[in-house]
């Protein structure tokens, strides 16, 4: 599909972050055991719980417009992904891997939050605020697990 319009835009983005979802929704389970710290299995575990939320609130937007849930795969995404895999298979000190783990994670908060930004600014400029709101909810979780994990990495011992 060729976007030509906000919506399409919008569109675009919803399904990209859907799949982004469903994506990493099978990768916190893994990272969660690969780490070493306990506050960060926690947070990964949290994670778990937000991703299913966030899937939920993209299923709600998705309804209202009548689509099927269904994603839209991205390359960048799964290349972060990849890294994630390197990091834990990788023959490292625990405390080397929790930092690894921990700077895939926010290369995937940081992807999910521009995607974020993104389609809440178009649902404000299609004036669709509940969708807008919904969106924006997402966006400011994933700032604050993107805030932990940096308190995470601050207190690894090196």
């Amino acid at each position: 599909m060729k976007p030509e319009s906000f919506h399409d835009l919008l569109l675009e983005g919803l399904k990209f972050l859907y799949h982004a979802e469903q994506q990493v929704f099978k990768s916190w389970p893994r990272m969660m055991r690969a780490a070493s710290e306990r506050a960060l299995q926690s947070a990964f575990q949290e994670q778990l719980h937000r991703t299913r939320e966030h899937a939920a609130k993209l299923e709600q937007i998705f309804d209202k417009f009548g689509l099927p849930f269904r994603g839209k795969r991205c390359e960048a995404l799964g290349r972060f992904l990849d890294n994630g895999r390197a990091v834990m298979n990788g023959d490292f000190q625990p405390h080397i891997r929790d930092a690894g783990l921990i700077s895939v994670a926010q290369k995937i908060k940081h992807y999910q939050m521009a995607g974020y930004g993104s389609v809440r600014t178009y649902s404000e400029l299609l004036g669709d605020e509940e969708a807008a709101d919904l969106l924006q909810q997402a966006l400011d979780e994933e700032g604050v697990a993107d805030k932990k994990l940096t308190g995470i990495a601050r207190g690894l011992n090196f």
